[in-house]
């Protein structure tokens, strides 16, 4: 992953969302979307685009934020980087050595994965640090295409997204199919591993909660991504993770994360793989599509 050498180009490197850099305490968070921030840089930072070569083959590469335009007029996409992780055996255990049944795999291209938890409480992952300093309510859509596996009921690898206002920790999650919806309006955002009972400070007023079915409310009415403040941001705990912190919250250092497995056996029928491909999520009107660099 890229390094940058002074405080205020790491800032802005958190704000680029294919890039793994981990923002420094004090450091503000940018507003925008992490290509907009890029090009208020003060020395236009770099981007990473997959261009497509003369051989028909799609490479990586870091260009200025205002020639990012002309790239993505002829095929290249905004890149983002992804890395699968092992969460939890079906014996509770979260350390190595792994359940050997568990399926865990990246796929070749680095735009998704294949996963099978055959027994129940086994949990993986499938996350990325590049949007860690990025608001929550920027985040608009996510998207991927089975290639194989379960498909009975709408059951998908669901979103876990550790959230943080500096001090406070939770993670939201969406349980259901979320695919080709609009978070910005969707009202089925669920909320763990977080301490005490207080979750007002996810908002800019009201009171915050969790109803009993787990989904997160402002005053009694299930939230909108929309709704959460602009001083909610994506980003991970780090170890040692903070006492509340349960074995299936995804611990992988990443702060957005697609999960598979969970406690109960609802993740562990059939025999084929669960894979998914072409993996891409919406921050702020750019789309960033998952590859391997």
């Amino acid at each position: 992953m890229l390094k940058v050498s002074s405080l205020v180009s790491c800032a802005l490197a958190v704000s680029i969302a294919m890039w793994g850099c981990q923002p420094e305490s004090g450091l503000p968070v940018p507003q925008d979307g992490p290509l907009k921030a890029a090009k208020k840089g003060p020395v236009n930072e770099k981007v990473n685009v997959a261009h497509l070569d003369e051989n028909g083959q799609y490479k990586v590469i870091s260009v200025n934020a205002n020639a990012v335009a002309t790239h993505l007029s002829h095929s290249d996409f905004l890149a983002t980087n992804f890395e699968t992780f092992y969460i939890r055996n079906n014996n509770s255990t979260i350390t190595a050595p792994w359940d050997n049944d568990i399926v865990l795999s990246e796929n070749p291209e680095g735009d998704g994965f294949t996963a099978r938890t055959p027994r129940g409480g086994q949990k993986v992952g499938y996350g990325t640090s590049a949007l860690d300093g990025i608001q929550i309510n920027k985040l608009e859509t996510v998207n991927w295409e089975r290639v194989s596996g379960m498909s009975n009921g709408g059951l998908v690898s669901y979103l876990n997204i550790w959230v943080t206002d500096g001090n406070n920790y939770a993670v939201i999650a969406s349980e259901n199919n979320y695919l080709g919806t609009n978070f910005a309006t969707r009202q089925e955002w669920k909320v763990f591993e977080y301490s005490g009972t207080n979750l007002n400070w996810l908002f800019d007023g009201g009171t915050g909660a969790r109803d009993g079915s787990q989904y997160l409310t402002l005053d009694g009415t299930r939230v909108k991504l929309s709704q959460l403040s602009n001083r909610i941001t994506i980003m991970s705990p780090q170890a040692p993770y903070p006492g509340y912190v349960g074995t299936g919250a995804p611990r992988g250092g990443y702060g957005f994360n697609l999960i598979w497995g969970d406690t109960q056996a609802n993740f562990t029928a059939g025999t084929i793989p669960n894979q998914l491909k072409n993996l891409t999520y919406t921050v702020n009107g750019e789309t960033y599509r998952a590859i391997n660099f």
